[in-house]
């Protein structure tokens, strides 16, 4: 202790929050679980698949799995964004023609993986029959719009388009 009961500087006393690790073992258990997911779908559709199966491919237990993703839909969800954060960045080239092309061009380039497309149409096939699948794909459509929506704002803030333009 130093001083009036103050702790050492880098200790952690009972009362602090547990910091999280960047990186480290949960970016690697969210990568197994994202692969091993990716990989059963591809191999065994959406209906065959359950988290315990996509746990043991994952080498972890799946309440690890649950924990983060409480439903099969949820992790669907969690990871088509994933993805399309990855894959569909929000292009800023200045131009809201340039930004159109380039936003287009990489959805075209995801919709041409075989895997990206059966999460689409999985998503789609399946919201109508199941509240949570529903609420996923709405949850992923409304992020996908709302990060679109980035570009027509700018090109309004340029003059590009009129000030009446919805961005979704």
């Amino acid at each position: 202790m130093t001083g009036a009961g103050k702790q050492p500087k880098g200790s952690v006393s009972e009362s602090d929050p547990p910091r999280a690790r960047p990186g480290g073992r949960a970016a690697a258990v969210v990568a197994a679980v994202r692969k091993a997911a990716f990989e059963l779908l591809a191999e065994r559709g959406y209906e065959a698949v359950e988290i315990p199966d996509i746990a043991s491919r994952a080498g972890v237990n799946r309440t690890t799995i649950y924990r983060r993703w409480p439903t099969k839909s949820e992790l669907l969800l969690h990871i088509m964004l994933e993805e399309m954060q990855a894959k569909v960045p929000t292009p800023d080239t200045g131009s809201f023609e340039g930004d159109l092309a380039e936003l287009l061009a990489s959805i075209a380039q995801v919709l041409a993986d075989p895997v990206m497309r059966s999460l689409f149409r999985i998503m789609g096939a399946h919201a109508d029959g199941d509240d949570q699948t529903a609420r996923a794909r709405d949850e992923f459509w409304n992020e996908r719009f709302a990060v679109s929506g980035q570009i027509v704002m700018r090109a309004i803030a340029r003059g590009e388009v009129g000030e009446g333009v919805s961005a979704r």
